[in-house]
């Protein structure tokens, strides 16, 4: 059996391309899962079965979410850039804390 290799390397600041990268079971099982949450009438799905090249597991979370780009919606969720001179509060969209439906939740509580 062929393992769904994926690697997606996000965005560390504005403007910077994201890229996915797999073999070609890892990117059929991605095109699936998307084709799935676009049917509808599910809005999210949890795809599980992913590995990176180390052999480490995870999952995908995927949401569907077709309100305006400027709505409070999309407005107050955090932004996805790693670099930290990217992680101001304006950046986050508010508290680093609060809920992200593409994220799964925090194992720990976040430090005062």
């Amino acid at each position: 059996m062929t393992i769904r290799l994926l690697h997606v390397y996000g965005q560390e600041a504005w403007h910077d391309d994201v890229a996915i990268v797999g073999n070609r079971a890892g990117l059929e099982a991605l095109q699936a899962q998307l084709a799935l949450v676009l049917a509808g009438p599910m809005l999210a799905d949890y795809g599980e079965g992913y590995y990176v090249a180390d052999g480490e597991g995870f999952g995908v979370r995927m949401v569907l979410d077709d309100a305006d780009w400027q709505s409070s919606e999309w407005q107050s969720r955090p932004r996805p850039y790693s670099a930290d001179y990217a992680q101001g509060a304006e950046t986050r969209g508010g508290d680093p804390g609060m809920e992200n439906p593409a994220r799964s939740p925090p194992k720990t509580p976040p430090a005062p």
